[in-house]
């Protein structure tokens, strides 16, 4: 799904307006943006309309989606209820990605507890990850 992109930018480290990251793109000869927020929305807010926007607008500047920066996993690790709220967020992130042709969606590992990270954190942190792979299979 996803066109190959040597070069992109994250849409909001050029501005909201995606006219403007279009053009920003188009002149730094890049190949592609990646979606993180636009219009004033971060990416798990915008619209169905948005993303077909997003889409529309990149296709017909010959530019490719690179992926869908979503903030999924950016919460507690030790919160139950942060991780089945964020498994949601995936959810409609991958949906998101499909509209906006891209195979990629960005996702964090948690946000750190202690400097460096123990290997228990590591462990445990790793261990949902394979509930996003189920996701993705259409098996959860």
């Amino acid at each position: 799904m996803t066109r190959w992109c040597k070069l992109a930018i994250l849409t909001d480290e050029v501005s909201q307006d995606l006219d403007t990251v279009i053009r920003f793109a188009k002149d730094f000869q890049l190949d592609g943006i990646e979606v993180r927020s636009l219009f004033g929305r971060a990416f798990k807010d915008l619209t169905k309309s948005d993303l077909g926007d997003i889409a529309k607008g990149a296709r017909d500047a010959g530019l490719a989606i690179a992926g869908a920066s979503s903030p999924v996993f950016k919460c507690n690790l030790d919160s139950d209820s942060e991780i089945a709220d964020h498994i949601e967020l995936f959810k409609r992130s991958v949906e998101a990605a499909q509209i906006l042709g891209t195979d990629i969606v960005r996702v964090f590992a948690f946000l750190r507890r202690s400097h460096p990270a123990t290997s228990d954190d590591l462990k445990r942190a790793a261990s949902h990850f394979p509930k996003l792979l189920d996701v993705v299979r259409g098996t959860s």
